[in-house]
């Protein structure tokens, strides 16, 4: 489904389907008793994490240089620093995992950093589904090109 013509035209992508098709399911028919331990996607997720951060090789980062190591150790935590502070002061959101999780996914990587972060702050399962949901809808996936 997320890579019909249509699905990419209106970029929702694999994700969002997943998404979707797990909550008719669960809100519908119930997951069956003998998936149960099939689903429990906290080892999964964990495991994913340390697979997409082995991605990044050594050398890319030699080859971006000072200049991306600088938009990694600098921007981001600046980005998130401040969309933190911007949840909790101006916008005087209560639920302040929920901020710092909706602030990391949002200026890291989206849905893979918001179950790093929920997982950090001990966000509660209904924080993270609002933040991954939101990451959805609201981001749109660039993709980067290094200079050749």
């Amino acid at each position: 489904m997320g890579n019909s013509q249509t699905a990419k035209a209106i970029n929702l992508g694999y994700a969002f389907w997943a998404l979707l098709i797990g909550l008719i399911i669960s809100n519908t028919i119930g997951t069956p008793r003998w998936m149960m331990p099939a689903v429990r996607t906290e080892y999964y997720i964990k495991t994913g994490l340390v697979i997409l951060g082995a991605e990044i090789l050594f050398n890319r980062i030699v080859e971006f240089g000072p200049y991306g190591l600088a938009i990694a150790w600098l921007v981001t935590p600046i980005v998130i620093i401040f969309m933190y502070l911007f949840g909790t002061r101006v916008l005087n959101m209560q639920q302040k995992s929920l901020v710092m999780v909706v602030a990391t996914s949002t200026s890291v990587c989206g849905v893979s950093a918001a179950i790093a972060a929920a997982a950090a702050c001990k966000a509660k399962k209904n924080e993270l589904t609002l933040a991954v949901g939101m990451t959805l809808i609201f981001t749109k996936t660039i993709g980067f090109k290094a200079p050749s």
